[in-house]
């Protein structure tokens, strides 16, 4: 943030939180005005129908589907009949899982409920064949890394079709690649993923004030690329097509002047 305000020449104040869920009530409270969100996480504690909107992405989230290397398990159906942890027990997160797995991909798996913490050491444990985790970009994940230096781990890649159905069942979400590179896999892993962690703010910010700090964000995007490299790559086409809640009406402006087209359906109505 320290960049966008430099470069918009607005006085920013800068607020630790809990996390998304927090920020979401305390936007729609009043008390912030603008804040990080996971568009999930806002939908989560505030339900659907919010008023909070978008000003710019910072990440793609991405379900990384993690499975032992000791086992048999080299594609994404041979994990029918597996134990699979999908997510932590209760989060948006597993629940996506399941209706992937379950509703696009037709596999019956042996759904291990547990928390994150809980289901890395069952992995460890050899308890279940692996699990799901969703994070923010592609880089690599630390609690990946972790298991992966007591129990080798693989990571399955979606086919072309398994991404089509999984879209299908799911249309907020979208491919997302995870490169060879990240774990030193033999090729890119093709995973589920959506345009979730954005930069968000209250309905009632200032429209000139959400302008400047969208456009300052895409100009300075090099230079906070260096700082976050889950940005690089992002444009500003990204932020309205793969949008998930309404778009700031200063956002709106920014991108328009942009040349973008924004359709009514991710303006703020009203």
């Amino acid at each position: 943030m320290s960049i966008v305000a430099e470069a918009s020449g607005l006085d920013i104040t800068v607020r630790e939180s809990a996390g998304s869920e927090e920020n979401a009530i305390r936007m729609d409270r009043g008390e912030l005005d603008v804040g990080m969100l996971d568009a999930n996480g806002a939908d989560e504690a505030l339900g659907e129908d919010h008023d909070l909107t978008t000003l710019f992405p910072l990440s793609v989230v991405v379900w990384q589907m993690v499975v032992g290397e000791d086992t048999d398990i080299q594609t994404l159906e041979d994990l029918d009949g597996a134990a699979f942890n999908p997510g932590p027990v209760g989060g948006a997160s597993a629940m996506v899982t399941v209706e992937v797995f379950e509703e696009g991909l037709g596999l019956d798996v042996d759904w291990f409920e547990a928390t994150a913490p809980d289901a890395q050491s069952a992995y460890q444990g050899r308890q279940i064949e692996g699990f799901a985790l969703r994070g923010a970009g592609v880089q690599a994940d630390g609690a990946v890394l972790e298991v992966d230096s007591a129990r080798p781990v693989r990571l399955l890649s979606f086919t072309e079709e398994q991404m089509d159905a999984a879209v299908e069942v799911n249309p907020d979400l979208s491919p997302a690649t995870i490169p060879a590179s990240t774990y030193d896999t033999e090729e890119d892993i093709l995973a589920i993923g959506y345009w979730g962690v954005v930069v968000g703010a209250s309905v009632d910010f200032d429209e000139d004030q959400a302008y400047q700090m969208t456009k300052s964000f895409w100009e300075e995007l090099d230079t906070i690329g260096e700082q976050l490299p889950q940005v690089e790559g992002m444009t500003p086409e990204d932020a309205v097509n793969e949008a998930l809640m309404p778009l700031h009406p200063g956002a709106v402006r920014y991108y328009e002047e942009m040349g973008i087209d924004v359709p009514d359906e991710i303006k703020v109505q009203g």
